[in-house]
């Protein structure tokens, strides 16, 4: 045991070494070794107090942490935790040993997201056949599905006391999920219909893993009594993460007579209340345990000093938390990098030229780019493509690759190519032409049986639905034939009422981030437009140079050697030598979708953390084409503003770029006087100062000869620059 304590920080021994007869709370700071503890505190337990492997619970929310905690015990010499579970696979071995307690058979069956569909499209069926004088409800299975769980979370108590009217009527429930009166109706009535038949077929769904094991213990003293003495001690992971009906499920398990409790987590990182994630968690189990112990983690084993700096400023302009602040024994001190960009390419340009830079010191695995919204990457991506620089998106699909990307292009191909098929089908699919797979058989026989396209064979078709159908495409084709790229793109939007197909099709959040990317389609349009002087540019050359890093997209990435891109909730829980944190503006991130702005900064300080090493914050100050209608009114760069301190540099751009310029000294175009152009007398320059150029931007001095000065800018280049000449100015560091 002397080797585990010997490898402890003083805090880290503290928690392992904790009394065993009062519930112990560790606010473990990010990069603390958290795990590390959590599991020597489980070797202690085994070693000194002499538990067993069969008497601990340990409870995690990912099936992967269970598996590293055990992997971690075990490679320590001790045997197998019979216990590391998640609460869903903890709830399962309860119903498979006491359903029976609610009149149930042991022989149920769990079902999945896709069973569950099936299920709710049943209903749906009946319902919309019942109500045939009724507007039929459009939202898919998929929303129903969303909006069902959402039920079983916030209203367990309603469910459990049979007062279902209580849901219906709950306004401040229902709301958000825009629904009419006849939609919020009928989904009520699916949701009736979906919790009795698991009732009568015996199915248990995912909510149930938690919900039925709560109803056992509040019916059942004698049951919930057999379950707390099966567990001699508990602890739970991230604790952050914990929901109100795990909490109550945790009580549950709590036995008041050993007090064999042990909890880890970060309040300062939590980030997934929009999955379930309980807020005030912190604050009710000091509530329902005051003669707790609590220990905080604050050494930090992963960041310099500097970005820990940066990450304490911000978090704590939270009002609600524990106070901690985060310290380092890392001796590299590379300062924070704020950059805000005049635009969105500017920002994303300084990010390219960045990595290509560390690529001579670094790899591009030691590289990662957060992001608030998935639809940010789309104009990197791009860069990416056309510098050969191998990069993975995760958690997320690749721009050009996603579905209502390729929805609205389809009308775009069609445009040019009527004998498009596949995006034929595609706009059958999305527009609920209502022709179903058979009758797309039968069409595509009688097209290659006449020898024509699909389009012209769906002609043939007397069918009211599909004549419709055809004339609808056609109206659209017409409408967009001497319209720009955005132009069409946005009637393609109207005309087929594509923002309420994807609001029907999907969840609220998915509904509205799919919703952006469209828009950042348009963005992408309107940024092309302006970069020709001919606007109208040709949708065939428009799809063509898609096409071109659609093709790419597969074939960049070769080995494990690639930049990682993903948003900041998927990057919890892992670390990189080089951090870039881009759209850091206000109504990107912090995020204008959400009235949570503590959240939205516990996110900034999960993001600053994952950096080991150099940490970049960026952001733009223009917002350009469609993208303004969902942006605050003013720039603002809350975040970055929180960050900054000595421990910090900016380098934005603090020049004008030559067609920015209002003097014409620097222009070659025209013939301006040689001595117009320079000063009397050069600047007072050393090499190591540094200099700002109105066209190559920042650099630093390493050479001079009377007047001439060699710089190396932040691009790379070196050059040979008159320091006497009116384009250059002295950076006061």
């Amino acid at each position: 045991m002397n080797d585990f304590l010997s490898s402890l920080n003083i805090n880290q021994k503290r928690a392992v070494t904790a009394p065993f007869d009062v519930p112990i709370v560790v606010i473990a700071g990010a990069g603390t070794g958290k795990t590390k503890v959590l599991t020597t505190r489980i070797m202690y337990l085994l070693e000194e107090l002499e538990y067993t492997c069969e008497n601990i619970l340990a409870l995690t929310f990912t099936n992967k942490a269970a598996f590293e905690m055990v992997e971690r015990i075990e490679r320590a010499g001790f045997p197998k935790i019979t216990w590391m579970s998640t609460y869903s696979s903890l709830g399962l071995k309860i119903l498979k040993e006491d359903i029976g307690k609610l009149n149930r058979n042991n022989n149920f069956v769990v079902i999945d997201e896709e069973e569950q569909n099936d299920i709710i499209l049943t209903i749906k069926r009946r319902i919309n056949n019942v109500n045939l004088t009724d507007a039929k409800l459009s939202k898919s299975p998929r929303v129903i599905i969303g909006i069902i769980n959402d039920i079983y979370t916030i209203f367990f108590d309603e469910i459990y006391n049979n007062n279902f009217s209580k849901i219906l009527n709950s306004k401040n429930f229902w709301w958000k999920y825009h629904l009419n009166d006849k939609e919020k109706q009928d989904i009520f009535d699916i949701f009736c219909q979906y919790h009795e038949l698991k009732k009568n077929d015996n199915y248990v769904d995912y909510n149930d893993l938690l919900n039925l094991p709560l109803i056992i213990f509040e019916n059942d003293p004698i049951t919930r009594q057999k379950w707390q003495k099966r567990f001699s001690y508990i602890l739970v992971d991230e604790f952050q993460d914990t929901s109100y009906l795990q909490f109550k499920f945790l009580l549950y398990l709590y036995n008041p007579n050993q007090n064999n409790l042990f909890v880890v987590g970060d309040p300062d990182q939590t980030i997934y209340t929009w999955r379930g994630a309980y807020p005030h968690i912190f604050k009710d189990l000091y509530q329902k345990f005051p003669n707790c112990i609590k220990i905080t983690l604050d050494k930090n084993y992963r960041s310099t000093q500097n970005i820990l700096d940066a990450g304490n400023q911000v978090i704590s302009c939270n009002k609600n938390r524990d106070d901690k602040k985060l310290f380092s024994d890392k001796k590299n001190q590379e300062l924070v990098n704020i950059y805000i960009g005049e635009t969105k390419e500017k920002q994303w340009n300084f990010v390219v030229n960045e990595i290509e830079k560390l690529k001579t010191k670094y790899e591009y695995k030691d590289m990662v780019i957060l992001y608030r919204s998935k639809n940010e990457t789309q104009m990197v991506e791009n860069k990416f493509i056309v510098k050969q620089i191998p990069y993975k998106i995760f958690g997320g699909i690749k721009f050009w690759q996603r579905r209502e990307i390729k929805d609205i292009l389809s009308f775009l191909k069609l445009s040019v190519n009527n004998n498009d098929e596949l995006a034929l089908k595609r706009i059958i699919y999305f527009t609920k032409a209502g022709i179903g797979e058979t009758k797309i058989e039968n069409i595509n026989k009688t097209a290659k049986e006449n020898n024509i396209s699909f389009f012209e064979a769906l002609k043939f078709e007397t069918n009211p639905k599909i004549i419709s159908f055809i004339k609808k495409v056609e109206e659209i084709l017409n409408e967009i034939i001497n319209l720009s790229i955005s132009q069409s793109i946005e009637k393609i939007i109207e005309k087929t009422k594509y923002y309420d197909f994807l609001t029907n099709e999907y969840e609220v959040t998915d509904a509205l981030e799919r919703e952006q990317n469209v828009k950042e389609l348009i963005n992408t349009a309107l940024v092309k437009e302006k970069e020709i002087e001919n606007k109208y540019i040709s949708i065939p050359d428009f799809l063509n140079e898609i096409s071109l890093y659609i093709s790419s997209n597969d074939t960049i990435v070769q080995g494990n050697d690639f930049v990682s891109l993903m948003t900041i909730h998927h990057a919890k829980g892992l670390e990189f030598k080089i951090v870039f944190v881009v759209g850091m503006v206000d109504g990107i991130f912090p995020n204008n979708n959400t009235d949570n702005y503590e959240e939205e900064r516990r996110l900034a300080y999960v993001a600053i953390t994952r950096a080991k090493e150099i940490l970049y914050l960026c952001g733009y100050k223009e917002v350009t084409g469609y993208l303004r209608d969902w942006r605050m009114p003013t720039v603002n760069f809350q975040f970055i503003k929180e960050a900054q301190g000595i421990h910090a540099r900016k380098i934005q751009d603090s020049y004008k770029t030559l067609n920015e310029l209002k003097n014409d000294f620097f222009d070659s175009t025209k013939n301006i006087p040689v001595n117009e152009r320079y000063n009397e007398f050069g600047l007072e320059i050393d090499i190591g100062d540094f200099i700002i150029h109105t066209v190559f931007g920042q650099g630093q001095v390493i050479g001079k000869n009377c007047d001439e000065i060699d710089v190396i800018f932040n691009t790379g280049k070196t050059m040979k620059l008159n320091s006497r000449h009116k384009s250059i100015s002295k950076k006061v560091i």
